[in-house]
């Protein structure tokens, strides 16, 4: 009898050091990280990993994984160089012209003209051409310009820029040839104007400005 009841305590002890075991278990793995009081333990912050590897070897994965991407994408374009790119006009027609083409009009039309003037005036018509275009654009952008120059521009965009047969053209008047090296508005000129409408480098178009007809040549 002795032998069973120590048995019975046996078996009754070690029942209650199970449940006494599990319950210290249950409530150990429902502890929260941080008690009150307790140490705090620095995290860190780096991404690097913390069994030894390097951070070398995790940009190396990074990349890999990045492969695909490609690397030389064009750079968009920034909305000053769209509006650049907008306002940029292209440059006047030069069109020279040939031995043949000026041997194929008539002598008196040619007279004292070499095939350098001719060529010379072409590089006049355009540079003009391009000068008027600057000054209108200069106008309308409101840029700094001398004020006859701005009062031109205006006269200029009102009876003369958007006119049919001007309007999308490279262009310029008798005024402007004062200026110039070679097309001057002289006899040499003159003659030098007619042989360029009939080889087809200029149109001449007359318009009222300023209650007066005047010539306008485009660029062709």
């Amino acid at each position: 009898m002795q032998r069973l009841a120590g048995s019975s305590v046996d078996l009754f002890t070690d029942e209650l050091s199970n449940l006494e075991h599990g319950q210290l278990q249950f409530m150990a793995q429902r502890l929260p990280a941080f008690l009150p009081g307790s140490t705090t333990v620095q995290v860190p912050t780096s991404s690097c990993p913390a069994d030894g590897a390097s951070c070398a070897d995790e940009a190396d994965k990074a990349s890999a994984g990045n492969e695909n991407v490609p690397s030389n994408l064009p750079a968009r374009p920034s909305s000053a160089d769209n509006m650049g790119n907008k306002k940029k006009r292209a440059p006047a027609p030069r069109r020279y012209v040939m031995n043949d083409e000026l041997s194929s009009l008539s002598a008196y039309m040619t007279a004292r003209l070499s095939l350098e003037k001719v060529n010379a005036a072409v590089d006049d018509a355009a540079t003009m051409a391009e000068g008027v275009a600057h000054m209108l654009a200069t106008a309308r952008a409101r840029g700094k310009m001398a004020t006859h120059d701005r009062k031109r521009a205006q006269m200029l965009m009102v009876n003369v820029a958007g006119k049919e047969g001007v309007k999308g053209h490279h262009w310029f008047m008798e005024q402007d040839m004062k200026s110039a090296n070679i097309l001057r508005p002289d006899k040499t000129g003159k003659s030098l104007l007619t042989v360029l409408r009939h080889l087809g480098r200029l149109h001449e178009l007359r318009l009222s400005v300023e209650g007066s007809m005047q010539p306008v040549y485009t660029v062709q």
